[in-house]
């Protein structure tokens, strides 16, 4: 997100010393600060753990690979990536862990986190578990890649790790990848779907728990004005103006002297503008739609048989053309595919409300079993 760089400092951590000059050469061309820390993070239970180093690195962790999984392959791009080959270990290094409430803790040079981005094969739980403090007093979000099968040996699966965020405050919203892997390596002409056995899960905080006693009212407003922009960067625009209207119910905290408002600061009161000046219509509720009596008589031997219709919503060049405030300073600032959902979906639900308006005596025959939207 080029307009909001500059208000960004990414801390990236690396368990791998060999590794820290590369990543630094990578991220070089970044307008955001950047910190490279060399450290393994691990759970509450620190020491020294062994890294095991595998033919793709991408798949190195500090947990072993489960050989029944060596089957397992997905086609990337170009080749067939096997399991059995990438993840097979080829080194192993020994490596201090350290939790990252300590480093916290103890380098006063690397903030704490608003926002964790997980991806370490297997240990995420663990490098949670010692994360205890900042996800009460910082982080509002988190990606964490989550497994539904124990690819490695002894790992927690989605449930555990949805869990113990849920009782933390955090709320399960998306997954992001959808990646599908198949468990047998068919020749080509036999190959279909695949099992959902890993993904990126987006964690977004709840509310309440940013409001709860103990966090001074300026900083549950930073929290929350936070929240909202990293919700937008995900594409929850309604969550995020649930937290606009949460975060302008505390004080603003006093700037320090000198410092420029953040450019996320300044887009979102401007989005907060337009939001306010957007007419407020609503497509109809199940309830408006039907009375409870008619929900019931649905299911009842005797109910009336109406007729399955199908709605077809056509749009036109020019309706896609045409933005509302809102979804122009989304695409503004950069959020592009938002503005274009949030389009979509405005002008189906516009053209939905108009055809039962235009048409009150509808439902009285009629169920709507389906909906086809095309652009002419």
């Amino acid at each position: 997100m080029p307009a909001f760089e500059r208000d960004l400092v990414n801390v990236l951590y690396e368990a791998d010393p060999s590794c820290i000059e590369q990543i630094r050469l990578a991220n070089a061309g970044r307008d955001s600060e950047l910190l490279v820390v060399g450290a393994a993070l691990g759970g509450i239970r620190t020491g020294r753990a062994k890294l095991h180093l595998n033919y793709d690195p991408y798949t190195s962790s500090l947990l072993p690979f489960d050989d029944a999984y060596a089957g397992h392959y997905y086609f990337d791009n170009d080749c067939d990536y096997v399991f059995g080959d990438t993840f097979a270990p080829v080194d192993t290094l020994e490596v201090p862990l350290e939790t990252l409430d300590d480093l916290c803790a103890t380098r006063p040079e690397l903030p704490a986190p608003d926002f964790l981005s997980i991806d370490t094969q297997g240990s995420e739980l663990d490098i949670l578990a010692g994360a205890e403090r900042v996800l009460g007093s910082d982080v509002v979000a988190i990606v964490c890649e989550v497994e539904f099968q124990p690819i490695y040996r002894e790992q927690p699966l989605f449930g555990d790790v949805s869990r113990f965020l849920a009782i933390r405050g955090f709320q399960f919203v998306r997954f992001l990848v959808g990646m599908q892997v198949a468990p047998h390596r068919a020749p080509i002409g036999l190959r279909a779907d695949g099992f959902h056995l890993f993904d990126d899960a987006l964690f977004l905080r709840r509310i309440p728990s940013i409001e709860r006693e103990g966090i001074p009212s300026a900083r549950r407003r930073q929290m929350l004005l936070k929240l909202a922009f990293i919700s937008i960067a995900y594409r929850q625009l309604e969550y995020a103006i649930l937290c606009l209207e949460a975060a302008y119910k505390y004080p603003k905290e006093a700037p320090l002297q000198g410092a420029p408002e953040p450019a996320y600061i300044r887009f979102l009161e401007g989005l907060r503008e337009c939001i306010a000046g957007h007419p407020k219509s609503f497509p109809r509720s199940f309830a408006q739609k039907q009375s409870l009596r008619e929900s019931r008589a649905r299911f009842s031997a005797d109910g009336v048989r109406k007729t399955p219709r199908g709605l077809d919503i056509v749009l036109s060049r020019a309706d896609l053309a045409q933005a509302s405030e809102v979804e122009q300073y989304l695409h503004q600032h950069g959020f592009g595919a938002l503005a274009e959902g949030v389009r979509n979906r405005r002008l189906v639900h516009t053209r939905i409300k108009a055809f039962l308006d235009a048409n009150p005596d509808f439902d009285r025959n009629n169920v709507v079993s389906g909906l086809t939207v095309r652009v002419e």
